[in-house]
């Protein structure tokens, strides 16, 4: 993950699990989101995802297991506010956003059982014609590829002054 997510400022980790594993079938790492939505009050976040892809129809929905691509993000705990009624104490320091959605469209996809690596990039097709079906294809490989480029590079860790010092700055959700 930090290969991927070095040096940006939005970024995911999906884990899938089933009930009792102790380790999911599946990640999903992504980064670069076409989109980012965030929210600090009462703006409907549902609304605009649904317009947003509505037009959207995946080619081959049964070739990806679980997450397809779409948006990934969160509802902070205060937002319940909005669907009960409840008492809530404003905290010092809480969530400067309510509410932080990504609008995905390429993402690696590990599958730990089969120990391997899949790139996914969803390409938006406007019209049906065959030089645009080639240049949207062509595209998507370029896109892949510089998945599987950044997945490829250096360590994540760099040496300075013979110590191992860290690229990233950590913060706990």
């Amino acid at each position: 993950f930090l290969k991927l997510a070095a040096d940006e400022p939005h970024a995911f980790l999906l884990e899938s699990a089933e009930k009792e594993e102790r380790i999911g079938r599946y990640s999903f790492l992504g980064f670069k989101p076409e989109t980012v939505l965030k929210s600090t009050g009462r703006k409907n976040l549902l609304l605009k995802m649904r317009e947003k892809l509505s037009g959207c129809q995946l080619a081959n929905p049964d070739g990806l297991p679980g997450f397809s691509g779409g948006y990934v993000g969160f509802f902070s705990y205060e937002v319940i506010r909005f669907f009960e009624k409840i008492d809530l104490r404003n905290k010092k320091g809480g969530f400067k956003n309510e509410a932080v959605f990504f609008l995905v469209k390429e993402f690696l996809l590990f599958d730990h059982f089969r120990k391997s690596i899949s790139a996914v990039v969803l390409c938006a097709i406007k019209q049906k014609k065959e030089t645009e079906l080639r240049r949207v294809y062509q595209e998507g490989i370029e896109r892949i590829a510089a998945l599987e480029k950044r997945l490829m590079r250096g360590n994540v860790f760099r040496k300075s002054g013979g110590t191992t010092q860290k690229r990233y700055r950590f913060a706990s959700n």
